[in-house]
């Protein structure tokens, strides 16, 4: 068992998240999640920062930008090109997130710029058309 410094809760170890090196935060997880939701509300520009490159575009780091680009034969001007055409915004959310190439798997034809969590969302569904829409149709009917 463990206090939380913020609400003083005394909870089980699992209830506290990991800070590496099989240390605990001193705060529980909801306490936690609550004191990051208010400084990424409280410091947007910081947290933007933290994902902007020295061009303006949005992309974790250098390194993985560079990476990428060799990967699929694009130059950084083409890269800029499609995330001008794109508004900054990834093309399935439309989110202002750090954005990657998604590309087809069997064709290897670029498809444009996707946030992590949509290019990994379409990798999950395998590309499959079909098995998306019955994945849709499971939304629908579950609603």
């Amino acid at each position: 068992m463990k206090t939380c410094r913020d609400c003083k809760e005394e909870k089980e170890l699992s209830e506290f998240p990991s800070q590496g090196g099989g240390k605990l935060r001193p705060y529980c997880k909801l306490c936690y999640n609550l004191k990051q939701k208010e400084n990424r509300e409280a410091n947007p520009e910081q947290i933007r920062k933290a994902w902007k490159r020295a061009s303006g575009k949005y992309y974790t780091t250098d390194r993985r930008r560079n990476k990428t680009l060799r990967a699929y034969g694009l130059t950084e001007e083409t890269y800029n090109a499609m995330y001008d055409s794109q508004g900054g915004l990834c093309k399935i959310c439309d989110r202002e997130l750090p954005l990657v190439v998604d590309h087809c798997h069997e064709s290897s034809v670029i498809r444009g710029l996707l946030c992590d969590r949509c290019n990994v969302g379409l990798g999950c569904f395998q590309d499959d058309v079909d098995r998306m829409k019955r994945a849709i149709e499971y939304l629908v009917d579950a609603r």
